[in-house]
């Protein structure tokens, strides 16, 4: 009987703030807020570390360093010989 009551209580509560909340951001942070609150203690501080991995995610995705255009010069070498046919190809080009 205990566990129905926590259920219609949690759904009065849900309706109450479907009614109450107006801005569609904050039904959402609203709706996961009381998501959360419903899991045990394991299972948020679990929500908690997904939420931190995916904030550093976004982070490190804005610090990323886009290569300026030359930035490379210098840095690779072709050998002179480059465009000639291979010794091993030798066969084939007859």
């Amino acid at each position: 009987m205990h566990d129905t009551k926590a259920l219609v209580h949690f759904w009065f509560i849900t309706l109450l703030c479907i009614i109450l909340v107006r801005n569609k951001e904050d039904m959402t942070a609203l709706s996961v807020h009381m998501k959360l609150d419903s899991l045990p203690d394991n299972l948020q501080q679990q929500v908690s570390d997904f939420i931190d991995f995916l904030v550093e995610k976004r982070l490190s995705k804005t610090e990323q360093v886009i290569p300026i255009f030359g930035s490379a010069k210098g840095m690779i070498r072709m050998s002179d010989d480059f465009d000639e046919p291979l010794e091993q190809f030798k066969d084939y080009m007859a």
